[in-house]
């Protein structure tokens, strides 16, 4: 099927209520690199049984077959039936290396980016990597997935849609993500398949792939999502993530008023909204309700200038519009500082009972507050298998309230080659604004009962929190190799568990199972930097 017209979706269902989709045994195979499927206002509508394809196919893949002497440059031979490799831009990432006989994402491994791809002869082409030698553990032999270029646009996309249902939906590939949500509530994914699809005709190799970039990623919820038994698999970013990214302020206050820019326009301030204000010159935040709402007549090169000194990447391309916020109570903030609505932060969300297996980045992100992820099964992810963290001044999520992480097996994580501070720990709690990190940022979160096994290293990391319950967790087959430390914060790797910027802290009935030659034998729960108010330890 093609789109009707040029960068539309195949199938656009808008202001669509009580309506129900049975589609099982039928397959929507996009010829376009536009969206699939598109809902827009939707509500009360469930579709079921449906798969998605892609002819052609979004990504492709290969082998390595060569390396230049300083690793500057990779040559792959492009695998048969799979379509020639075209790069989307220069500095285009999301490239790496996958065990030949496991077709497990490659230990120590890197995300490679691309400056050009030059054809060398039929078949072979060889990926530039420019200024930038990869110098990881890709040998000869192993296979390589190599994203195409692609348009903006998602397998399915959903904005301001609320209680809509997919169920026993398959995607078999995708330009984007998965599955895009801005501005829901109360949607639910159950049984959605995210995984590689047949080889295409004239291949002797499978998929090394499912979607581009991330497989369920939702964002700016009033109520939060429920995504459960889903399957993802060789992802090309985070499996499942949940996001509540914050809007920028764009000038000093003036009495009880702000002036907002969100990130996206599906970041919506509503009179009675509560809000949480960030002040970066002293890690304070200032809490208060909404009373009114106005959009300003600022314009887009004017907003552009007060964002870029703070976010000069997001500015090229985000921040729109903005919005005059009457609060109940004065609150002193600053160009740069941020607005997180607590009341579009996904309240009630639920992420239960999903395997996610073998993805390019993390397995579950966690940022949104007020839910559970909960018995899922996390296996072999590039970075940490669940991750929260705060990165406010990158269009990105203020620190979460009120989450628990339970009964999870989160196994073989961190296989990248990355030890950024922020990325240590199979489950990892972070906070990464450096003008922002405070003991008082992430709050009353619970992480107990889960299994961590083959860590690469670190198995819990808890920085930038306070009132924190780590119970039951068990820690078996860790530090089998070497680590190294997390830089720019110090973080030891060696640990079990490592605290940071961390107070009120309770650990109770934690165990291990075959600990390994490189766990820092003397000290498996260290306590870094700012850390107040630890109660319990690890039991032996």
């Amino acid at each position: 099927m093609h789109a009707p017209t040029p960068r539309a979706p195949h199938l656009l269902l808008r202001g669509v209520t009580n309506l129900t989709v049975e589609a099982a045994g039928a397959t929507l195979v996009c010829l376009d690199s536009s969206s699939a499927i598109w809902f827009e206002r939707c509500r009360n509508v469930t579709v079921r049984g449906l798969a998605i394809d892609y002819d052609p196919l979004p990504l492709t893949q290969g082998t390595v077959i060569g390396f230049a002497s300083d690793r500057s440059w990779t040559d792959v031979r492009i695998h048969d039936g799979y379509p020639e490799p075209r790069l989307n831009r220069p500095g285009q990432a999301f490239y790496w290396s996958y065990d030949r006989e496991t077709r497990l994402i490659k230990l120590g491994s890197a995300n490679r980016s691309v400056q050009s791809i030059e054809p060398r002869s039929e078949g072979v082409f060889r990926l530039d990597h420019g200024n930038h030698p990869i110098n990881d553990t890709a040998a000869v032999g192993d296979l390589i997935r190599l994203p195409q270029k692609w348009d903006v646009a998602h397998g399915i996309q959903q904005r301001q849609c609320e209680a809509v249902t997919l169920e026993d939906v398959t995607l078999y590939t995708c330009p984007g993500f998965g599955i895009a949500e801005q501005g829901g509530s109360g949607n639910v994914y159950r049984r959605v398949r995210i995984v590689p699809g047949p080889p295409p005709p004239g291949a002797t190799e499978p998929r090394l792939f499912s979607s581009m970039l991330d497989g369920i990623n939702l964002a700016y919820n009033r109520v939060g999502p429920v995504v459960e038994k889903c399957e993802l698999a060789l992802t090309g970013d985070d499996g499942i993530a949940v996001y509540s990214p914050c809007a920028m302020i764009l000038q000093p206050a003036s009495g009880c008023s702000i002036t907002v820019s969100p990130a996206e326009e599906a970041n919506t301030f509503m009179p009675g909204d509560r809000v949480r204000l960030y002040r970066f010159a002293d890690t304070n935040a200032c809490e208060a309700k909404i009373v009114a709402v106005e959009k300003t007549s600022l314009n887009t090169e004017e907003i552009h200038k007060n964002t870029a000194p703070f976010d000069p990447g997001a500015a090229a391309y985000q921040f729109r519009s903005a919005w005059r916020l009457t609060l109940d109570r004065a609150c002193a903030v600053n160009a740069g500082d941020v607005c997180a609505n607590e009341d579009q932060a996904g309240c009630g969300f639920r992420i239960e009972s999903n395997t996610v297996f073998n993805g390019g980045s993390r397995g579950i992100v966690v940022n949104q507050s007020g839910g559970v992820v909960r018995g899922n099964r996390i296996e072999h992810t590039f970075l940490p298998g669940i991750h929260m963290f705060a990165f406010m001044r990158e269009t990105g999520s203020a620190y979460q309230r009120d989450v628990t992480v339970s009964g999870n097996c989160v196994g073989w994580s961190c296989r990248g080659l990355s030890s950024h501070d922020g990325w240590c720990g199979a489950i990892c709690i972070t906070g990464w604004d450096s003008g922002f990190q405070t003991v008082n940022g992430h709050r009353n979160i619970t992480v107990a009962g889960n299994e961590i096994h083959h860590a690469l290293g670190l198995n819990l990391q808890v920085h930038c929190a306070t009132s924190v319950a780590v119970s039951d967790n068990a820690f078996a087959d860790t530090h089998a190799v070497k680590p190294a430390a997390g830089k720019p914060r110090p973080v030891d790797n060696r640990a079990l568990i490592y605290l940071e910027q961390t107070g009120n802290v309770r650990l109770s009935g934690n165990r291990i199972r075959n600990l390994g030659p490189f766990a820092g034998q003397g000290n498996l729960l260290v306590k870094g930097p700012y850390t107040g108010h630890v109660e319990g330890e690890i039991a032996r």
